[in-house]
């Protein structure tokens, strides 16, 4: 029974690219295999047994079977000009920024200062993920320049040049950076914000503590309050602590338990 109908159902597919109604081929193998344990005379439990893993078998079919008519018409669609066109044009994409990717790299090992200079040329590229690991590359470098670099990017209106920037200041691991970051941990963006917390947590200086306290308090985002309480655990000291014991409080239950595990790591410091 099962066999045919999954037949059925395949062929139904292929010839006519329509998608069958789920619902009504589960019924009908439910409405099969009933009978069928009736007719062997099976008890109710034995044949509960043998009806799950089948159904299970046959919701796995189906849904492999589901996906044909979109491959049937995706293969049809292939064959379009325009659509080849396109296709032309995602592969020139990707060609395009793996060579960016590459020449990142290979600017990033060489380092010095003719590196950020060429990373910095590639903050104006068109594809965004480049320009954002153009940017954080700079950090990696280095080299006497990179810091100018990014506290200059650090406040660009660009989404990922500023997140690229975070990154590269925490990378770079100058602690210069510490009021620059501070300022982004106030920014409208709720990324970088986080990235912010992330990267002053990185340079663990104590000037950082009371902005990190207020975001781990007030902030509007959770995923900036936890990286703000992380941050302070690997800063340290008696206001992050005190910090830690009012957060046990806290409205929000995984900010209690991140407050409450971050006190006990404080504790042994």
């Amino acid at each position: 029974m099962f066999r045919a109908e999954k037949e059925r159902c395949f062929k139904c597919i292929l010839e006519r690219c329509e998608l069958f109604n789920v619902p009504e081929t589960i019924v009908l193998c439910y409405n099969g295999l009933i009978p069928e344990l009736c007719r062997s005379q099976k008890p109710g439990r034995q044949g509960a047994y043998a009806f799950i893993p089948t159904m299970a078998k046959l919701l796995l079919s189906i849904t492999l079977l589901s996906c044909a008519p979109l491959c049937v018409a995706e293969t049809r669609q292939q064959g379009k000009p325009e659509v080849k066109a396109a296709a032309k044009q995602d592969e020139a994409l990707v060609r395009a920024h793996k060579s960016r990717m590459s020449e990142i790299a290979a600017s990033e090992r060489a380092g010095g200062d003719a590196a950020v200079a060429f990373l910095k040329k590639l903050q104006a590229d068109a594809d965004p993920l480049v320009r954002g690991e153009a940017t954080a590359a700079l950090g990696r470098t280095k080299a006497p320049s990179a810091f100018a670099a990014l506290s200059e990017a650090v406040r660009s209106t660009d989404t990922h040049i500023r997140r690229g920037a975070i990154q590269g200041l925490a990378e770079l691991k100058d602690k210069r950076a510490v009021p620059a970051l501070i300022t982004a941990l106030g920014h409208a963006d709720r990324d970088t914000r986080w990235k912010a917390a992330e990267a002053l947590g990185v340079l663990k200086d104590a000037r950082a503590a009371d902005a990190l306290i207020k975001a781990a308090r007030m902030d509007k985002d959770r995923n900036v309050r936890l990286a703000a309480i992380a941050a302070l655990v690997d800063i340290g000291g008696a206001k992050a602590a005190a910090a830690m014991a009012g957060l046990k409080n806290d409205a929000d239950p995984e900010v209690k338990a991140w407050a409450a595990a971050a006190e006990g790591r404080l504790k042994k410091k």
